[in-house]
């Protein structure tokens, strides 16, 4: 009975042990595979967020990319009407065909003998230094908008004059013009003309308008002021 106990007891132990062995079998293939899973699953994590980077798509919002593209669009229709602006070079012949009939006000300062003419409705301010004429700008009269166009006609020294400054000149009966294609900044179009004289000072004249379809209407009549710049010592010289 006893050897029969011993025996019992000793079978309940081994069959333990086997069973705790396939128990322990068990949980190591599932731990496996649970790795591998899990290490596949991260190589593919990385390899999106890798492809994500690379295309640009991990940092860039709908939102974002949409922005880029009206900002690329934009950036390209302000190159094309600045290529636009600069095939309006000021020429000779373009000169003789300018209407100077568009101007029906005349400005004369007899601190400098200056005569400029320029459109009906517009209005001006002028700056005086030492009693004499330093500066003048026009505008259109009635305009309150903030995007107003103006005309500026400022004396400029002779002694700071430097010819090699200018892309282009054209000589006009008692002076020369000398200047560059007009500038765009911010959607604003400059264009500045040096007018170097036979007089005591130099003057520069120039346009400033918001846009390029202002800058198309305006500039005929920018120009036929430029034409009607003369020198005159009274004003009853200038009829």
């Amino acid at each position: 009975m006893q050897l029969g106990l011993v025996n019992r007891k000793y079978f309940n132990f081994l069959l333990s042990v086997i069973i705790h062995f396939i128990i322990l079998i068990i949980f190591s293939f599932v731990d496996y595979f649970n790795i591998n899973d899990n290490i596949s699953n991260s190589n593919y994590l990385s390899l999106n967020i890798e492809n994500l980077t690379q295309t640009g798509l991990s940092n860039d919002h709908p939102n974002t990319r949409e922005s880029k593209v009206d900002e690329s669009i934009s950036e390209k229709i302000q190159s094309d009407n600045l290529q636009s602006v600069n095939s309006y070079l000021i020429t000779d012949s373009l000169i003789q065909i300018v209407d100077s009939t568009q101007l029906d006000s005349v400005y004369f300062d007899d601190s400098r003998g200056l005569v400029i003419e320029y459109p009906i409705g517009w209005t001006f301010i002028d700056q005086k230094v030492n009693s004499k004429f330093d500066g003048v700008t026009f505008w259109p009269g009635g305009d309150e908008s903030d995007n107003i166009p103006y005309v500026h006609l400022e004396v400029a020294e002779k002694d700071l004059f430097n010819e090699k400054n200018y892309e282009y000149n054209l000589k006009q009966s008692e002076v020369i013009w000398y200047f560059n294609s007009p500038e765009m900044i911010d959607d604003y179009i400059t264009l500045e003309i040096y007018i170097k004289t036979q007089q005591e000072v130099d003057y520069k004249i120039k346009l400033n308008v918001k846009g390029y379809k202002n800058f198309e209407s305006f500039r005929p009549k920018f120009l036929a002021m430029l034409k009607s710049l003369r020198f005159k010592k009274t004003y009853f010289e200038i009829f």
